[in-house]
């Protein structure tokens, strides 16, 4: 039980540190990819523009959640099996 809590942790942690990177990243990656190619801004729909942008910004803070959580269950995996003490043989009995 100690074992799927540590590993749920890390999962949760990483989920989070991710999706606050990718949200850190989209307010710079968004508009670089949001913005016209030629540098002239023309008249164009707004919403549908805002709404494409605020979806590209969920669509990155999604991923950087799910990139996170994977990222967080492999570490709690390795930290949940490599903390594992190991036995020492048992001593030979005497007669």
């Amino acid at each position: 039980m100690d074992t799927l809590r540590r590993i749920l942790l890390w999962l949760t942690s990483g989920g989070m540190v991710g999706g606050f990177t990718a949200s850190l990243a989209g307010r710079f990656l968004v508009p670089k990819f949001n913005a016209p190619i030629s540098g002239v801004y023309a008249q164009c729909d707004c919403a549908s523009v805002t709404l494409g942008t605020a979806t590209s910004m969920f669509t990155w803070t999604l991923v950087g959640t799910l990139a996170g959580a994977l990222v967080g269950l492999l570490l709690g995996v390795m930290a949940a099996l490599g903390g594992r003490s190991k036995t020492s043989p048992a001593a030979p009995k005497s007669s």
